[in-house]
């Protein structure tokens, strides 16, 4: 099964105010405010980011503490070591600061762990090495924060340590002369945590020049972009202002770099450094060392330049055969081996794996399987591990409960590291699984997609699409916005690319047709068929001949028999999230069974009744679940089952005229209610409610006689065409009939944002929230 979510719609008037404030469209102005930028001033500080908007780097504690000491090294003209990491924010931190000390006077040297010898982070045999090489003050990048062990013994040998690190702090910070780190606490108000290695190596820089280095932006771009920090604030500025200087880069190794990627420097995103510039980075460091890289940088000389660049994509070709190949051999262990119906982690480890490609295949079998995943190298003694994470599971926090099987781990809420001895693995496997368990719900486990929000084609104009290129750069905690169209006619469907590995369709909504694109959705194209679906996309501008359309990236399609789900959060946090699945009642969907039986009310046929349905959604918790599970059939015989009570005049007619037959002399209401319901033409409750309407129109008469209730006609009854409006009891049926069809159309066809919002709003209603609720 997969599953959309899909958040509350934004304020109208919020939407509107932006839109005209900062004159742009309301598509752009709703994700805007959708993202929480709902203010004309913070939605034009994001949509225009300028340097001005970063922070004093003497905001951070310890920064003239590390100031000071660099000066001092410069006057004693001391040898300054950095020790970096293999990764491109390691690399890029290294480089950055190698290049702003020696442009400071300083006689700088640098050292990178190796990945297969030394494993991750600080190391005493890395500080020992830079000491002996005459280093007196050493600088980490990226790394040291949790290295109380190793900068206890730089204590202890004299070596005055600078921690320039981002990760999170241990509860006992490590001796150094300075601790710079955004995620410590700050009695500056430094405002920002959330940046990468490099981010903080730039601020270093800048703190210790005085100046921002527009070079030293690009180093900070690529850094951020690659170590998947969130792109809002500062970082958001990092990266725009960098990219903007890649285009004119002075560095010949990116420019060379570019070159054998295929890339133009002048129209680099930040998906081209994910995806293509990141890559080629990390490739040496995964394989051996990192050193290529940072000299990538540091090289002025074009050919030299070239010569390097060459060699990571050869590294990098070699790096993708050796992670296809782990790849395969892992995603065939978690078939034979995992019980994913009941494990909610996957933990899978191989002979020789090379532990340079085993992070990247965890997060593929994080893509594939929606759960925490760690895998883990195996040597004859040792095992080096690497983990991906998914939203709502702390991996390093996971690592610390099961520690006691650790011989050392670090990371963060979504990646992490360790190692530990082989005889501990089965222990530690099934005890870090356990905790998972114990924090994950199955629903978690569901391949989920974010909507930001529902549109329709006519938002999708050139103009509209264009614009929502100013919220780029997407990353991290700002993804291309996603947008949902429901009820979209499928008008064409192709199968395209080579071995039709791609979908292309024809869409049309409410009269206005635009193409799409389904990259390596082929295999949907099967199960597809001309008419309605709901579809999740990014709307894109594609140029032919001169002429610029608009036309749609699928990422997802949804018709009547597809098993995916639409969840919506309302804006109310304590009120119960919506489970979507109308018209997905195919018992051959892959439905999660335990989902359902963690709902705390499920529809399977629609309400009719405000009343009635209030009284279920008082039943039901604060952030509880509501499941829709009807289908078309369901949502027809709620239509049918109203207006088969309805009492129209025909109906009212046959009753009147059984009634006549028997004259003045009456006939008994019990044989009335037999013969007309016996014929099928209505319920006992519906025809005693046709002979209140017929009495109070002045038609019949009710009376006892022998203890029985008969009915018989008035004195000049049927002599007028009557008015049925005059009957109190008509109107109160028709109005309830009325509000009966309007509720089963609502719950059928309201998009499932205003729905959820509806709901919220009604259970708020009828269920009193103690200010004191714990589960608030």
């Amino acid at each position: 099964m997969r599953r959309w979510e899909i958040n509350a719609p934004p304020e109208k008037d919020q939407v509107q105010s932006l839109s005209i404030g900062l004159d742009i469209s309301p598509l752009v102005a709703a994700v805007l405010v959708q993202r929480g930028y709902s203010t004309e001033a913070s939605a034009r500080r994001f949509l225009w980011p300028q340097l001005s908007h970063l922070q004093t780097p003497f905001a951070l504690d310890g920064m003239v503490t590390a100031v000071d000491r660099l000066q001092l090294a410069r006057k004693r003209g001391e040898r300054v070591g950095v020790f970096g990491d293999y990764d491109v924010d390691g690399i890029t931190s290294t480089a950055l600061l190698v290049l702003a000390l020696r442009k400071y006077g300083l006689d700088v040297i640098y050292r990178l762990p190796e990945r297969l010898t030394e494993g991750y982070g600080l190391s005493q045999a890395g500080l020992l090495d830079l000491a002996q090489n005459g280093a007196s003050v050493i600088i980490t990048v990226d790394c040291g924060i949790a290295n109380l062990k190793e900068l206890q013994w730089a204590k202890e040998q004299g070596l005055d340590i600078i921690v320039c690190d981002h990760h999170l702090p241990p509860p006992v910070l490590p001796p150094a002369v300075a601790i710079i780190n955004p995620k410590v606490y700050h009695p500056h108000e430094y405002l920002f945590s959330d940046l990468a290695g490099v981010g903080v190596a730039m601020k270093l820089a800048w703190g210790l020049h005085q100046d921002l280095d527009q070079r030293w932006l690009e180093l900070a771009a690529l850094g951020t972009v690659a170590d998947v920090v969130p792109l809002v604030d500062e970082n958001r500025v990092i990266v725009t202002e960098g990219l903007k200087a890649m285009g004119n880069s002075s560095f010949a190794g990116l420019r060379a770099l570019c070159e054998v990627a295929g890339l133009d420097p002048k129209n680099l995103k930040a998906g081209s450094i994910s995806f293509n510039l990141a890559p080629r980075l990390n490739a040496p460091g995964r394989l051996g060392s990192a050193i290529t890289a940072v000299e990538l940088f540091l090289t002025e000389d074009d050919t030299k330049a070239y010569e390097l660049a060459q060699q990571l994509e050869q590294q990098n070709s070699e790096r993708q055969q050796i992670e296809a190949d782990v790849l395969d051999e892992a995603i065939a262990q978690v078939e034979q081996e995992a019980n994913l119906s009941k494990n909610a982690a996957v933990v899978v480890a191989g002979e020789g794996w090379h532990p340079g490609v085993i992070g990247i295949v965890a997060s593929r079998l994080v893509d594939r399987w929606q759960r925490p995943t760690l895998a883990i190298s195996l040597s004859p003694n040792e095992g080096k591990g690497s983990g991906r994470s998914i939203p709502g599971f702390s991996l390093f926090d996971g690592l610390k409960a099961c520690e006691n099987y650790l011989s050392a781990f670090g990371g963060h809420q979504l990646a992490a590291g360790f190692t530990l001895d082989r005889k501990h693995l089965p222990a530690f496997r099934q005890a870090f699984i356990d905790v998972v368990n114990k924090v994950l719900r199955p629903e978690d486990c569901i391949v989920s997609r974010q909507v930001d929000i529902e549109t329709s084609f006519s938002e999708l104009n050139i103009t509209a699409v264009r614009e929502l290129e100013l919220l780029a750069p997407f990353g991290c905690a700002n993804p291309e916005p996603v947008l949902m169209v429901r009820n979209v006619q499928i008008e064409r469907i192709r199968q395209v690319g080579k071995e039709g590995t791609h979908l292309r369709l024809e869409l049309n909504h409410k009269g206005q047709t635009l193409p799409a694109i389904g990259f390596r959705l082929g295999d949907m194209a099967g199960q597809l068929s001309t008419g309605l679906a709901d579809v999740v996309c990014l709307p894109m501008i594609t140029e032919w001949q001169g002429l610029q359309s608009v036309e749609l990236r699928l990422k997802d399609i949804r018709t009547n028999n597809s098993p995916v789900e639409l969840i919506c959060q309302p804006t109310d946090a304590i009120a119960p999230k919506l489970a979507d699945r109308r018209g997905c009642l195919d018992e051959s969907n892959d439905f999660n069974g335990s989902f359902i039986d963690q709902c705390d009310l499920i529809f399977n046929q629609l309400p009719q009744q405000v009343s009635a349905l209030q009284e279920s959604l008082s039943k039901v918790p604060p952030k509880g679940w509501i499941l829709l599970q009807f289908g078309r059939k369901e949502i027809a015989a709620s239509r049918e089952d109203i207006l088969r009570r309805q009492l129209d005049r025909n109906f009212l007619a046959q009753v009147y005229l059984e009634v006549k037959k028997s004259g003045t002399k009456g006939v008994s209401i019990g044989s009335l209610l037999q013969k007309l319901s016996s014929t099928n033409q209505g319920t006992e409750t519906k025809v005693q409610l046709a002979l209140t309407v017929l009495e109070e129109l002045g038609l019949i008469n009710r009376y006892i006689y022998r203890g029985q209730s008969y009915v018989c006609l008035a004195v000049g009854a049927g002599k007028k065409r009557v008015d049925l409006s005059v009957s109190s009891t008509f109107n109160r049926l028709e109005e309830e009939q009325k509000k009966a069809l309007e509720l089963v159309d609502f719950f059928a066809t309201a998009p499932p944002a205003i729905l959820a919002e509806a709901l919220a709003r009604l259970w708020r209603e009828c269920v009193p929230i103690a200010e004191n609720c714990q589960i608030c």
